[in-house]
């Protein structure tokens, strides 16, 4: 699966400001390039299609990237050893007590020698720019990644001027109408999970059911005692997946049927996957009352 999330960002200049010309070229210079014996870790664009050279595909009118990462990993407790031993061997040698600063030398020293062995981690972001709707849409779990990549993309380009996905209406308002008021519109359907959270405590409560009828008593305790709805489960023309009040979509799951029909090709799953992503933001976006800029 190409997205089990979606984080989006608004890009209102994306029809006008994207070059689809020389942008395989400008990300191919911006390519994945493995970790140095020194570095922790490494980033940079492959072609979205394996034994493509090309490093966009363009479905429907929606510009398909990847980024690829490397990160090394080095166990928190295998670095502690590594200097305890350190530590000690100097004690006994030299027989005296060994300083913070020194420690943290010995530290730097020990990273240094275990980097080159270190093992590796790889994984492959992918992302697409909707031309039609003004989006840049991003496979990420959290704002870290998300930014990571549309950095890694501006350098690219030159330029991307994108905004903070940012609704007129509050989407956590909304939420409770759907939930406890009128329901929510019929091409939405609640799913069977509500987290609520206190703005002033932060306290959350996660209720899960087998479906919303079963869980809208025991939210409505805790929506009645001054927590909000922060995360709502819902289903939309066959995609399920949980909607963030910052219209961020998570744990993404596509119909068997939808699954199914991806076994055609690449270009039918991400067609496939980006019409259903694009088609909710751009439905919410209605639903929200339009974004704003800032």
């Amino acid at each position: 699966m190409l997205f089990k999330n979606a984080y989006i960002f608004s890009y209102p200049a994306a029809s006008s400001e994207l070059n689809l010309e020389n942008l395989s070229d400008n990300l191919a210079q911006e390519k994945f390039k493995e970790c140095t014996s020194q570095q922790h870790s490494s980033y940079g664009f492959v072609p979205p299609v394996p034994g493509n050279e090309s490093y966009i595909r363009v479905v429907n009118r929606c510009v398909l990237f990847c980024l690829q990462t490397q990160e090394k990993v080095l166990p928190a407790k295998v670095i502690k050893n590594e200097v305890s031993k350190e530590v000690e061997s100097i004690k006994a040698r030299e027989e005296r007590n060994v300083g913070k600063k020194e420690t943290a030398k010995i530290k730097e020293d020990v990273l240094c020698r275990l980097l080159p062995d270190a093992f590796s981690q790889y994984s492959k972001v992918y992302g697409y720019i909707d031309l039609e709707n003004g989006f840049l849409i991003i496979n990420a779990s959290t704002a870290r990644k998300a930014e990571l990549v549309s950095s890694l993309l501006r350098n690219a380009m030159g330029r991307l001027k994108v905004f903070i996905f940012i609704t007129k209406s509050n989407p956590s308002r909304i939420f409770s109408d759907w939930v406890f008021k009128d329901g929510p519109p019929e091409v939405i359907q609640l799913d069977d999970q509500i987290e609520l959270k206190d703005d002033v405590d932060n306290s959350v409560a996660r209720i899960h059911g087998q479906n919303i009828a079963s869980i809208r008593g025991e939210a409505l305790v805790h929506y009645k005692a001054g927590k909000k709805i922060s995360k709502l489960g819902i289903v939309y023309d066959g995609l399920s997946c949980v909607l963030h009040n910052d219209c961020q979509l998570k744990s993404l799951k596509f119909d068997e049927n939808l699954s199914f029909s991806c076994e055609s090709g690449f270009n039918a799953c991400f067609l496939i996957q980006s019409r259903l992503i694009s088609g909710l933001y751009s439905y919410l976006i209605k639903l929200f009352g339009g974004l704003e800029f800032k």
